[in-house]
């Protein structure tokens, strides 16, 4: 049989049972029934704890008596300072338990019915008539106000959440109170972490931790950012309180580079100058990682490009390219590197002039893999010509073999069979070439490149992709519409070109619903002369990340110059002799580049007087010879025309 003596703040009240549990845990009761096997029952009377009326459950649930004396003794040697070993042997602690008694700790004795030799340690300060009430209490439990025991929570308190990998976490608590009903949890739904997360607990302690993985503060953590530890309060029905530990750590956010990547130039003389332009910029929303493209030059295979504060020049080294025949093409790729290590190409395409001889048709042709057995083709012409005398080349009847397929070449036609035992590999999307070089009678070639793709097809975007407008006067309006649509035939691929305004150089592109317009800013080319041309690039860019240009051809026209100034002037007949002028002025301006008309100083005889203009100004004197004849009140004009050097005629 077993005892437990406990020492711990407790009040018990008057014809109060408590019972001490096999698994050491107590419960108070009203009365002595229910008990278990094994269960001591410690009866209170007027809150003095009564030696005497303690029992032992048998296994039957009878009450014995036999070691009621032994723990009284015990219990008064302890009350009274003394050290409860010196009793006898038979009173000391079990071998291998706790080794004495505190008032802050609690041990176990037992009697086994053979004596046990034990060295033991009690504290014999005593207690005093208060603390007399109090040697009975479960040690795991500090407080406690009989029915007010605080409770016991543990199981997995901790739990972790990483930026844009592990959005959530939870786990399960379990608490222990000995006071019927409050093995419970105070619910939270819901709970705002600041704007890390939110978390959630039922009753039953299964707890949930969603990170708040969109909010800035979060995408702002870097990989090696220290953990953020965000504390959370749970509580048991009594009011218990335990904390549940998130630990948040950062990912590393690829930086972001935009701007213009391609360029194109063109072939010219030694010594022209050909460029191409384009601006560049990166970004990272990580905390502490702000790289950038600094200023540099970099020489490629066929010119240089050089970066100032984000925006890049490329120059052609025109002695680079001079080998280059009409119509060819090559690429020279630049590459720079931004201070964190993030690269980026500058692509630019140079055309080639004056090829000799010409080749012409169809060069590409696309095939999608599909089952063995399928029978899938592409087609396409090959033709080549030469301008100089004698030369007629050919490209002559023949097969060649690729490495996924075959072309056969009659009479200028060509078809390029896929092999489909050699793309089973391909995976959904995937895309290889086939190219298939086919050589002239002249020893001309000509690459045909065929574009195979897995079935798993990339998005396809179809529309219209460019438009035109012609600049008007201020307040015209002149669009160009069109229409705009994404599709990809992968399941759970949907992606859209979202209703969108974009503002270009020289106007504005709103998509509403698949359809954009483009509105002309005539203010924006007002300076356009007859002819000129310019172009405005807007860009869309679709759900899944994919762009496409919308291109504005826009086309000037010839501003009508304005003139200005004083058109009208008045005069009287006088007699012969006397001097009668009116004055005014006059300008002319044209909003056209390169248009800069005036009108010059001269001096135009009219049917009844002279006109003067000096530097914008006019003088008109009347010749009083010419209006002698006229009689009171009688009126004439006289309608002088002055001309602009640009042919502009003003009355």
């Amino acid at each position: 049989m077993r005892y437990k003596l406990l020492v711990g703040p407790s009040k018990l009240t008057a014809q109060t049972y408590v019972v001490i549990g096999l698994d050491g845990q107590i419960k108070a009761f009203a009365s002595k029934e229910n008990l278990l096997p094994g269960e001591v029952v410690v009866e209170l009377v007027e809150g003095k704890i009564q030696p005497q009326h303690v029992y032992i459950a048998d296994t039957e649930g009878e009450a014995q008596t036999d070691s009621t004396d032994k723990l009284a003794k015990i219990l008064e040697a302890i009350e009274k300072g003394q050290d409860p070993s010196e009793l006898g042997d038979e009173y000391a602690t079990e071998a291998g338990e706790v080794t004495g008694s505190s008032l802050t700790a609690s041990g176990t004795v037992e009697r086994t019915g053979a004596e046990v030799l034990a060295s033991t340690f009690f504290e014999t300060a005593g207690v005093t008539t208060e603390q007399s009430t109090t040697l009975f209490n479960i040690s795991r439990f500090t407080t406690s106000e009989l029915g007010e025991t605080e409770a016991l929570i543990d199981g997995e308190d901790r739990g972790a959440v990483q930026e844009d990998v592990t959005l959530g976490t939870s786990g399960n608590l379990s608490v222990t109170d000995p006071n019927t009903g409050e093995a419970l949890f105070q619910s939270q739904s819901e709970v705002q972490d600041s704007y890390w997360g939110v978390f959630s607990i039922d009753a039953f302690g299964n707890w949930n931790y969603q990170l708040n993985n969109e909010h800035e503060e979060v995408q702002a953590l870097d990989h090696d950012s220290d953990p953020i530890i965000r504390s959370i309060t749970v509580l048991s029905v009594d009011g218990t309180e335990h904390e549940v530990v998130i630990s948040i750590t950062g990912t590393e956010d690829a930086p972001v580079v935009t701007g213009t990547f391609t360029g194109k130039v063109t072939e010219g003389n030694l010594g022209d100058v050909a460029t191409a332009t384009g601006t560049i910029a990166i970004t990272d929303v990580d905390n502490g990682d702000d790289p950038i493209f600094a200023n540099t030059t970099v020489t490629g295979t066929y010119g240089e490009l050089v970066l100032v504060d984000g925006q890049w020049t490329y120059t052609l080294d025109q002695s680079q390219v001079q080998q280059l025949d009409e119509g060819d093409q090559v690429k020279d790729t630049i590459t720079l590197t931004a201070t964190d290590g993030t690269q980026q190409n500058i692509v630019i395409d140079i055309t080639g002039t004056e090829d000799a001889p010409v080749v012409t048709g169809t060069f590409t042709g696309k095939v999608t893999e599909g089952n063995l057995g399928d029978v899938v083709t592409a087609a396409g012409t090959i033709t080549i010509s030469d301008v100089d005398n004698g030369d007629d080349p050919i490209f002559a009847n023949t097969t060649v073999k690729g490495t996924y397929g075959e072309l056969a070449l009659v009479d200028g036609k060509w078809t390029y069979t896929l092999d489909q035992s050699q793309v089973q590999q391909l995976d959904e999307g995937d895309q290889v070439q086939d190219t298939i070089t086919l050589t002239a009678t002249d020893g001309t070639q000509q690459n045909i490149v065929i574009d195979i793709t897995g079935t798993e097809d990339a998005p396809v975007v179809t529309g219209t992709f460019t438009g035109k407008v012609t600049e008007g006067n201020l307040g015209d309006v002149a669009t160009a519409t069109g229409t705009i649509t994404i599709s990809d035939v992968d399941n759970g691929d949907e992606p859209v070109f979202s209703n969108t305004t974009a503002t270009g150089t020289y106007g504005e592109l709103v998509l509403l619903d698949g359809k954009w317009t483009y509105t002309l800013n005539q203010s924006q080319v007002q300076q356009l002369d007859e002819g000129d041309q310019v172009q405005d690039t807007i860009t869309l860019t679709a759900t899944d990340g994919t762009q496409q240009n919308i291109v504005i051809d826009i086309t000037g026209t010839e501003d009508k110059p304005i003139v200005d100034g004083t058109f009208t002037g008045k005069v009287s007949e006088g007699n012969l002799g006397d001097v009668v002028t009116a004055t005014g002025t006059i300008a002319i301006t044209d909003v056209d580049n390169g248009d800069d008309p005036i009108f010059a100083n001269t001096t135009v005889t009219g049917t009844y007087g002279e006109l003067a203009l000096v530097d914008g100004k006019w003088t008109y004197t009347l010749d009083q010879s010419q209006v002698q004849q006229l009689d009171e009140g009688e009126q004439v004009q006289d309608t002088i025309t002055l001309t602009a050097t640009d042919g502009t005629q003003q009355n």
